[in-house]
């Protein structure tokens, strides 16, 4: 049996085989929010009021992504191998980037009086009057007309979908247009996050360099103030990754004319050399290819979307979780692999958490086919030969007849949701990441039983009786 409950800002999973109640259509359980991605994240102190803690925990979230960053990967084949034109048949025009079209950026003093130009820059061939704006708005061709650029600086996260001791308030949030977010920062519904520094000892990359006393190049910047930067954007991607379903994301540090392509998977991240952004294409050319992209090229997990207003009214009948409640419908391979079935979720809550690791997510899901309740549990499996999938040790365990295990009903990997990051580690432009980058393949496993949770019982006798259950069940 395996399950996930969280109580009182706890999470607790069910690993061993374990004979537990079986929750019906009544059920007042809370949706389940995001299960610990691992247990290496130095975030001891999550909900201290002590600034200085909320603060380390940020900076604490870079020191571990350290880790698993690839770089300094050449722009050119950064555009071609994520964003190859071939994959790009989008027939929307893009404007054409002349150099100096982002003067009036790296022209300010400092970072604040940068992020309205730089919007400005993305959208329009040049600075407009009032007057001109009216007039010349519908000849002027952005980069990237499908996007929404928004100064997001003052701003917090108000997409009701993280849960960090901080707050998330990135510089600048792309939208896709006609899309709806709940407010100028909304993790949950952002397709790119730009972070704007303007002094360079803020910057954590720097060219490729050999530290005293070390054997292996670095791209790494050492300093308290860049630091904070890597968890700045460590924690923009973990609240990005964590609230949507996404394959990989894809974000933009800006440190005054420099710019950098950062992205991230669940194996680690990928940044590009520094360029200059007002004299060199690339900038414009990834903000144009990436409008151009289809979904699944930006990072986007088709396989899930919006359950129709039939399907939402009776996952609230079945699952009764709170009337604010937003859903979204997820697919599983069948067992027979020949098929998928479908199932309703609440939308899942980011913890603090890097993204490098499995980053399993528990939903208790209503199953459409069946019209009942189940366990649904989302996760990255390492993808190495002989690791078995937990689907395929389930089925073996009811053939052997094993007592007290939850029946699956579904369980496979999701198409070609695969990591990548990886497979950049030896290239000859990379500094080597300094552990061991662990490829991951999108997993999910549906059970018919629910876990409650292991430190909540009605009674001495009903927890002893679990655990003769899990005795039987090895």
């Amino acid at each position: 049996m395996t399950g996930s409950q969280q109580t009182a800002g706890t999470v607790t999973t069910a690993v061993q085989p374990v004979c537990i109640f079986v929750m019906d259509s009544s059920s007042t359980l809370v949706p389940p929010q995001s299960t610990p991605i691992k247990h290496g994240t130095t975030t001891m102190a999550r909900f201290t009021t002590n600034h200085k803690y909320r603060q380390k925990e940020m900076s604490d979230m870079g020191d571990e992504m350290r880790d698993y960053i690839v770089g300094p990967m050449p722009t050119s084949r950064f555009l071609n191998e994520f964003f190859p034109k071939k994959s790009i048949q989008s027939t929307d025009k893009a404007k054409v980037y002349r150099p100096g079209c982002f003067d009036k950026v790296v022209s300010c003093s400092d970072e604040i009086q940068a992020y309205a130009p730089f919007v400005r820059s993305i959208h329009y061939d040049h600075p407009l009057t009032c007057i001109h704006f009216m007039l010349q708005i519908k000849a002027a061709a952005p980069f990237a007309p499908n996007l929404k650029f928004v100064n997001s600086s003052t701003h917090v996260d108000c997409s009701g979908q993280t849960d960090f001791s901080f707050e998330i308030k990135p510089d600048v949030c792309a939208y896709l247009k006609g899309g709806r977010h709940l407010g100028p920062t909304d993790v949950a519904r952002a397709e790119l996050i730009i972070e704007f520094k303007w002094h360079l000892a803020d910057d954590p990359f720097c060219d490729p360099y050999i530290p005293s006393g070390a054997e292996h190049t670095t791209i790494f910047r050492e300093g308290k103030t860049c630091a904070d930067t890597l968890g700045q954007i460590t924690s923009y991607a973990a609240a990005q990754l964590g609230s949507q379903f996404r394959t990989c994301i894809y974000s933009v540090l800006i440190v005054k004319d420099k710019a950098r392509l950062i992205r991230w998977d669940r194996t680690g991240a990928i940044v590009t050399e520094a360029f200059c952004y007002n004299s060199n294409r690339t900038l414009a050319e990834f903000f144009r290819r990436y409008h151009k992209a289809p979904p699944n090229i930006r990072g986007v997990d088709t396989t899930v979307t919006v359950p129709t207003p039939d399907e939402i009214r009776l996952a609230r009948e079945c699952l009764r979780f709170g009337e604010h409640t937003r859903y979204v419908k997820m697919t599983v391979p069948a067992l027979s692999l020949k098929s998928v079935q479908s199932y309703i979720v609440a939308v899942p809550k980011a913890g603090p958490y890097t993204p490098p690791g499995r980053a399993t997510r528990g939903f208790v899901a209503f199953d459409l086919q069946r019209g009942r309740q189940v366990y649904l549990k989302d996760t990255w499996r390492v993808d190495l030969p002989g690791i078995e999938k937990e689907g395929e040790t389930y089925r073996l365990m009811e053939e052997a007849q094993v007592l007290n295990i939850s029946p699956c009903s579904a369980a496979g990997d999701i198409k070609d949701h695969c990591t990548c990051t990886h497979l950049y580690n030896n290239k000859p432009w990379a500094c080597k990441a300094r552990k061991e980058l662990v490829p991951h393949h999108n997993y999910r496993l549906v059970l018919d039983i629910i876990g409650g949770s292991l430190t909540t019982f009605s009674s001495s006798r009903e927890m002893l009786g679990c655990i003769v259950d899990a005795l039987q069940g090895r």
